[in-house]
């Protein structure tokens, strides 16, 4: 019978350590890894979603997992950074209790995207003919649906046992809260959760990579026969194995780590490798299928061609409307400071016709004041000064 004279706290503090010493630093740190984090996933999600030739099962799946990835990132990288760069060492009971919930959801969408990436695979290279017809883009997107709602649910029951028990203490000892570091702060038996938790757990981070495994041994059992069809089937389950062993790793090492052995690891260590299945992960997965599927890897580069010729005719579109803002006399005599060669076409002729014009102008002026000065030295050796009338003739022609 649970206590009911027991509240919960307020706020859990959680355990930053001596990192909160340079947390400016790791702040950044922080943002610059969540930048890289989304503009890696969004590349391939957009890619897959934009580009139908890329609406086939397969797509499919690596957009759910990149997907995944997304939203595991964005539950855990803005809280961190908000401690961080507020140097707090708490977070509220009911921000706690929502970031457990989204943090086992994506580790559970995890295993079981990979796993229904691997049932994907199997029909593909084991039944090559029938598979159009058993794995169909609504079949693709059910599988994606049913691997998310078995999540939600087994994920959605472990937190509200959770929520049901009273807390004597606040303290997490990690820099997150996840199910068993809540649990273990109740005041009363926790029977039920643990049973159920193990259940889960079993059911979740030991079943569905055993599933993918059974899968992946078919499949090496099936092109056995063929050295051709054995190395397809290596290059095309490559990248689902490698996400599978680092995903698997973190999280056993995670689970082990603050249930056995975390008093024999320095502190600054644990607090590493709590976090790795929020940066690996979802860094290694779009990279690996960014650059392993070449299909995803073309439609990329030519996204990036595109973007590249975009930004190059964005440039030239600005200078040329910088450049027409500038007056007659701007452009003229500004070739010092604006060369010729970033003026739009109408502005260099503009300064091409300008500098002719103004050079016969000058030249004219200059004639003009000689002839002027030649009359008026006229007009002086006309009054007294002979040896001037020889140039009389010119300045009855001019005059005329």
């Amino acid at each position: 019978m649970i206590n009911s004279t027991h509240s919960n706290p307020s706020h859990m503090s959680l355990a930053f350590g001596d990192l909160s010493n340079i947390s400016y630093l790791y702040g950044v740190i922080t943002f610059l890894g969540f930048l890289v984090i989304v503009t890696c996933n969004y590349m391939v999600i957009s890619t897959i979603v934009l580009h139908k030739s890329l609406h086939e099962p397969m797509y499919v799946f690596i957009c759910a997992l990149c997907t995944n990835d997304m939203f595991g990132s964005s539950t855990f990288y803005p809280s961190l950074f908000v401690n961080l760069i507020s140097k707090t060492q708490s977070i509220s009971y009911g921000a706690c209790i929502i970031q457990d919930f989204c943090i086992n959801t994506y580790a559970s969408c995890e295993f079981t995207i990979l796993a229904v990436m691997a049932l994907d695979r199997y029909v593909c290279i084991c039944n090559p003919l029938r598979y159009p017809n058993i794995m169909t883009l609504g079949t693709a997107y059910k599988l994606v649906a049913a691997a998310c709602i078995y999540s939600l649910t087994m994920i959605t029951v472990l937190v509200i046992l959770t929520v049901r028990l009273p807390l004597c203490d606040n303290v997490i000892p990690k820099i997150y809260c996840d199910n068993w570091t809540v649990v273990r702060l109740s005041c009363v038996d926790t029977m039920v959760n643990n049973v159920y938790g193990m259940i889960a757990t079993t059911m979740i981070s030991i079943g569905m990579p055993l599933l993918t495994l059974i899968s992946y041994i078919e499949i090496l059992k099936v092109c056995a026969k063929s050295k051709e069809a054995r190395a397809k089937a290596i290059q095309t389950c490559t990248p689902q194995i490698t996400s599978l062993l680092i995903f698997f790793t973190n999280v056993v090492f995670e689970v082990m780590l603050y249930r056995f052995i975390h008093t024999i690891v320095p502190h600054a260590l644990r607090v590493v490798m709590s976090i790795q299945p929020f940066i690996v992960p979802p860094i290694v997965n779009p990279i690996l299928y960014g650059l392993k599927t070449k299909a995803i890897k073309e439609k990329i580069q030519q996204r990036l061609d595109r973007w590249r010729g975009l930004c190059v005719l964005l440039k030239r579109k600005k200078e040329e409307v910088v450049s027409c803002r500038f007056s007659p006399v701007q452009i003229i005599f500004s070739e010092a400071l604006w060369p010729a060669g970033l003026l739009c076409q109408s502005c260099r002729e503009k300064r091409a016709q300008m500098a002719v014009g103004i050079a016969s102008t000058e030249v004219a002026d200059k004639l003009q004041a000689r002839l002027d000065r030649l009359e008026r030295d006229i007009d002086s050796g006309a009054t007294g000064t002979s040896s001037w009338r020889p140039w009389g003739n010119y300045v009855s022609l001019r005059i005329s």
